[in-house]
């Protein structure tokens, strides 16, 4: 937490009066990551209205996220 906290710039109190534990903070982080995935899922599906399609925009999520320095599993992406 204190190198979480140092790397945003702040201090790991702050952290923990939002998240008494890593295990909520990672709670947290699962949580919003699904709601992102869940709405661009939700809007593939609405512009597509072609499974096929829709599914071939799904490697664009990996890409994206590389592209935005972030990590994501492709594995655990096309499970959800």
């Amino acid at each position: 937490m204190r190198e979480l906290a140092a790397e945003v710039g702040i201090k790991a109190a702050s952290i923990y009066h939002h998240f008494p534990s890593k295990v909520d903070l990672a709670a947290a982080i699962t949580g919003r990551y699904w709601q992102d995935t869940k709405a661009w899922l939700k809007d593939v599906a609405n512009a597509e209205g072609d499974a096929t399609a829709a599914l071939r925009k799904y490697p664009e999520t990996v890409r994206m996220s590389l592209e935005n320095g972030n990590r994501l599993c492709l594995g655990s992406f096309l499970g959800a």
